[in-house]
């Protein structure tokens, strides 16, 4: 299978096989990208389409052995996210439904062109959480159209947040995951193995602002995050839990505070997975962590 991602201006990808069931790492890449959106905004741009097909098509050329089943991870950055509470005791069209209506509140008058897929949390007190990801127009259909064309199958589309937990190790407590792009910070927080939120900062390195835009947190939640990342960038360690970093450009003082500090750690999908690149070497701790969802992604 091959894992996707849309990193910044690159697809990054990686191929994955079994030798007696232990997994081998075919190879990894990555080519530049031009009419992929930078953001939610701009997923209309009709050229989306032809784009995804052209990534899909050079990947597969690529590919030794050949290989025509694909997963893709969706960035944070082309996503809406909401914590939802449904009533646990209603059957799984009345949950829909409930579902559906709370989305639609959360977007107003643009509900129409989003579409959304649910991802249950946990129950309490017959109470049940949701993670609600809304995706901008027919996106999951603009990728599978696009995979038709290039003659490949995308087994599963999912958003970064969960296919990059894949690499973190399980054993800790409260955690953070942060991913930095050009223009914007994500974050999530997870503990032991629940989610607990996620949310999406504009970031200017050069004004160093940090804003919030959108997630699944109330603003104490939000606030909390970005005191997390303004500390990050000043490269202080973190109050309450230890903070997995990946994605690129990394800013200058991440890159020096991972190597120095044991609160700070690289995402390593490949170091930190009983697995091997066959084709080469394989990269180096800073770039490895650029392949942290087209690796992640194989392993759901």
């Amino acid at each position: 299978m091959v894992g996707v991602s849309f990193l910044g201006n690159n697809a990054m990808y990686a191929q994955l096989s079994y030798e007696d069931a232990t997994p081998v790492i075919e190879q990894i890449g990555h080519l530049p990208v031009t009419q992929v959106p930078a953001n939610i905004e701009s997923l209309a741009d009709p050229e989306l389409g032809s784009e995804v097909n052209r990534v899909f098509r050079a990947i597969s050329e690529r590919l030794s052995p050949p290989d025509q089943h694909f997963r893709i991870a969706i960035p944070s950055e082309w996503l809406h996210c909401y914590l939802l509470t449904v009533d646990s005791t209603l059957e799984t069209a009345e949950k829909r439904s409930f579902l559906d209506w709370e989305s639609s509140q959360r977007l107003g008058t643009f509900a129409s062109r989003f579409t959304a897929r649910y991802y249950p949390l946990g129950e309490r007190d017959e109470s049940e959480e949701v993670l609600a990801i809304l995706f901008p127009g027919d996106l999951p259909e603009v990728f599978l159209e696009a995979a038709r064309s290039a003659r490949v199958t995308v087994q599963s589309l999912e958003p970064d947040i969960f296919v990059s937990w894949n690499n973190v190790p399980k054993s800790f407590g409260t955690r953070y995951l942060i991913k930095f792009t050009d223009q914007t910070i994500s974050v999530s927080q997870y503990k032991a193995q629940r989610f607990l939120g996620t949310g999406l900062f504009r970031y200017s390195r050069r004004k160093g602002l940090i804003q919030y835009l959108r997630g699944s947190v109330d603003n104490s939640r939000a606030k909390a995050f970005q005191t997390t990342l303004k500390g990050l960038l000043k490269g202080e360690p973190p109050k309450q839990a230890p903070v997995w970093i990946y994605g690129n450009p990394l800013p200058r003082q991440i890159r020096m505070l991972s190597q120095s500090d044991d609160h700070y750690r690289l995402v390593s999908p490949i170091s930190g997975w009983e697995a091997a690149v066959r084709s080469g070497e394989g990269p180096d701790r800073l770039t490895e962590c650029q392949y942290a969802e087209a690796i992640g992604i194989t392993r759901i």
